[in-house]
């Protein structure tokens, strides 16, 4: 349904495309970069998944199909395992096997009717899923009853170095899952033995740290991917205030998702004061809700993300809907000893099925009633669009110019979908992929993830074209009292478009050519210099508005 809400879309959305830009380039052995013949450059987050995608790009013709079934098998894996670890490690064996599916099939309906959750994991072509099924294995081989084995030990030091591939904060999930696993040692074995216990996983960690960090410093030059550099405000204040904002509109999203996060809540203060209670000896899932709150509260602290249907909360979703079923099945009861004769399933069959029946169908038609309004008022439908849309600008482009005697540069905003099928040097104003813009030293205030563009560098960097978009003539017409129809995301060039500097070099021009559909034109701002080449082209009509 949701595939069908979103016009079947099949080159993800535009963030998905940047990756796509990196794996084919790197498939086609020109590198990390994103203009062939370009600066090195980490334009992405997740260097596992944009190798990923590089394979996907390797091995198929249709690699964005590819991906997506990746997708959808990864996290039917991970979804999977997590229902094993509950039946077999979170609920009371004493349980009746019914109860034990009951409980395990409001899971998956917590999981599967949340349209965020599963558009983020599947629909995007993004790292989530591999991000969500690597969080699950880890938590589970770090919480289970016995996770000291050799064989889960070796498991846990391939794992936790693919974890810090997939995400830069699992530099922090890393140093929290060993930090579990030595608490969890130490007060049996003691500090010497523990230590040497948890050093398999322990130094895979750091290894793997140091040989990353290594590869940047000496690939990219720098510690870190220079989306974060693009996106990061330098202000902690400022990073809090829109992490907060932005935990708050998920907590606000539905009451579904109000009412799991303070269950989260009641969980995690429960741990707490038995974390006291014990001194540090909790019993194994105990530390569930810890990882369910941290999950919350790195975004918080990183500033939140820009993105309709909470993106950085999806993957750690899981562990909160395991996290609410844990705090109603196994800590409730110890505060209401009557429910664990019901939830048993042994007495009372039927209230207990009626019960917890009524718990999964409410949480699961508060879910489903939201599909609709998620698809048609808040989804990722425009990010979905612009992608496609991007990849036909670029074609555009390259019909454009294909006989000029180069292919001029583009400055643009949303940088995935057009540089995928654009040919010439393509210029991410946002920074994303442009070490030059990153690096500039702005405070990165303003629209979260779209505040890196600072006029001084665009001088230096001086576009051809600038935000040149694909319109129909039918459809949009210049109007010199209408700075709607030429001045496009005013906001996020910080009003570059009225400085005299800007308006002394450029032109707001429309170029049209037989080449394109009836009707279909080009207008963007044109480097005024570049109009004059443009002007004696044979198969080119331009018209200069400004």
């Amino acid at each position: 349904m949701r595939w069908n809400d979103s016009g079947f879309p099949e080159v993800g959305i535009d963030d998905a495309n940047i990756f796509f830009v990196y794996a084919k380039h790197l498939s086609q052995g020109h590198g990390f970069v994103y203009n062939i013949g370009g600066e090195r450059v980490e334009g992405f987050t997740s260097m596992l998944w944009a190798l990923i995608s590089s394979a996907a790009f390797l091995l198929f013709n249709r690699p964005e199909i590819a991906l997506l079934i990746f997708n959808m098998l990864i996290l039917s894996l991970g979804l999977t395992l997590l229902v094993g670890a509950l039946q077999t490690e979170i609920l009371p064996q004493t349980d009746s096997t019914w109860s034990k599916q009951l409980w395990a099939a409001g899971l998956i309906g917590i999981l599967l009717t949340s349209p965020h959750f599963v558009v983020w994991n599947t629909l995007s072509l993004m790292e989530n899923s591999t991000w969500t099924t690597m969080l699950l294995l880890t938590t589970i081989a770090v919480l289970q009853t016995n996770p000291f084995t050799n064989k889960n030990l070796s498991f846990l030091a391939i794992l936790l170095p693919l974890l810090i591939l997939c995400r830069p904060e699992s530099y922090l999930w890393s140093a929290v899952f060993v930090g579990i696993l030595f608490l969890r040692a130490i007060h049996t074995l003691g500090i010497k033995n523990s230590v040497r216990l948890i050093g398999k996983p322990a130094t895979s960690v750091v290894l793997a740290v140091v040989l990353l960090t290594s590869f940047r410093l000496t690939y990219f030059g720098y510690p870190l991917p220079n989306t974060f550099y693009a996106k990061v405000s330098p202000s902690f204040a400022y990073n809090l205030q829109t992490g907060v904002s932005y935990l708050a509109g998920f907590f606000f999203s539905s009451w579904v998702i109000s009412v799991m996060i303070l269950i989260c809540l009641a969980a995690g203060v429960n741990s707490l004061l038995n974390l006291i209670k014990t001194k540090g000896n909790l019993p194994n899932w105990q530390y569930l809700p810890f990882l369910a709150l941290l999950g919350l509260l790195i975004p918080v602290i990183t500033g939140g993300d820009h993105f309709i249907e909470f993106r950085f909360f999806q993957a750690v979703y899981p562990l909160v809907a395991l996290t609410v079923i844990y705090w109603i099945r196994i800590v409730l009861p110890t505060y209401i000893p009557r429910l664990n004769t019901i939830f048993d399933g042994t007495n009372n069959s039927s209230l207990a099925q009626a019960i917890i029946g009524i718990l999964i169908v409410s949480v699961v038609f508060g879910q489903v009633s939201y599909w609709r309004y998620v698809s048609t008022e808040a989804g990722l439908d425009h990010d979905f669009a612009l992608a496609a849309h991007g990849r036909v600008r670029g074609d555009m482009l390259n019909l454009a110019f294909e006989n000029q005697s180069e292919m001029p540069s583009v400055g643009v905003l949303a940088a995935g979908g057009v540089k995928f099928t654009y040919t010439g040097e393509v210029i991410d104003l946002l920074g994303l992929n442009n070490t030059q813009m990153a690096h500039n030293g702005g405070d990165r205030k303003g629209r979260k993830n779209h505040a890196a563009f600072e006029s001084t560098t665009f001088y230096e960097l001086r576009p051809i074209l600038v935000e040149p978009i694909i319109v129909n003539r039918s459809d949009w017409a210049f109007d010199p009292e209408n700075s709607d129809t030429f001045l496009f995301n005013e906001d996020m060039l910080k009003e570059v478009y009225l400085e005299p500097e800007f308006l002394s070099l450029y032109s707001f021009a429309e170029i049209s050519s037989p080449q394109f559909d009836d009707g279909m034109v080009i207008v963007g701002w044109v480097s005024s210099a570049y109009l004059s080449e443009l002007n004696r082209s044979e198969t080119l009509q331009i018209t200069v508005y400004q």
